[in-house]
């Protein structure tokens, strides 16, 4: 287990969010030997974290409350606190149906240390962060994680067991279609993609909410449907 240290600064900030219909919270972490220290608040919303695909890309951004200036992410990846969660399920789903496909299709795997019965730490590999089509997909694939049921595969996520068509309704069917095709591998070579010529190659200025916004979704929405990349 690891050592939690919540600076005050951190203890009880709260952001700007729309109400989620799983209760995991989340929480970025800077590892020094075995004490994690926080460096955000707790937040229930994933698409912060397509926030940390700009900074890795040079753009800090605020919004929303929540500002990447002075992230840091460890050498290997960036660790998160995982809150409110069914820790047995989660990594038992995380290790047996995510990471065999993303050491498949990236070569790299979601690290999991159990705190408690109701806290994980994950460690989300740099490579994660590469996108936002990843970091979209990796995080509802681990929100849908958090749900009292087992997945034996990746292709189980997008089965009538799972809460995608259900409970969760963040992911279109283009964008189903799009994932289950694609898995961790972008279909597009790009760091966000979005409408209007907005993307990473692009000469456009840095918008903050459209890259906030820009899940796997948006990523469909953009590539209008065409799977021939």
């Amino acid at each position: 287990m690891f050592q939690i240290v919540i600076p005050d600064i951190h203890a009880n900030k709260t952001y700007m969010e729309s109400p989620q219909p799983n209760p995991i919270r989340w929480q970025w972490m800077y590892r020094t030997k075995q004490t994690l220290t926080a460096q955000a608040g707790v937040m229930r919303c994933k698409d912060f974290f397509n926030d940390l695909v700009a900074k890795r890309h040079g753009h800090d951004i605020s919004v929303y409350g929540l500002t990447t200036n002075n992230l840091r992410f460890n050498r290997y990846g960036l660790y998160v606190l995982l809150h409110d969660v069914l820790a047995d399920t989660i990594i038992a789903n995380i290790e047996t149906a995510i990471n065999p496909q993303m050491k498949k299709d990236i070569g790299k795997t979601i690290k999991c240390f159990k705190q408690s019965d109701t806290q994980v730490v994950i460690r989300l590999p740099l490579e994660v962060f590469d996108s936002t089509y990843r970091t979209s997909l990796t995080t509802m694939l681990i929100r849908l994680s958090n749900y009292d049921v087992k997945f034996d595969s990746f292709n189980d996520f997008y089965t009538a067991k799972s809460a995608l068509n259900s409970v969760e309704h963040s992911m279109s069917p283009a964008a189903q279609k799009l994932t289950k095709q694609h898995g961790f591998t972008l279909p597009k070579d790009e760091w966000y993609f979005s409408s209007g010529g907005f993307c990473g190659s692009s000469h456009k200025p840095i918008s903050f909410s459209i890259i906030h916004n820009n899940g796997v979704t948006d990523w469909a929405r953009s590539l209008n449907g065409s799977f021939a990349f």
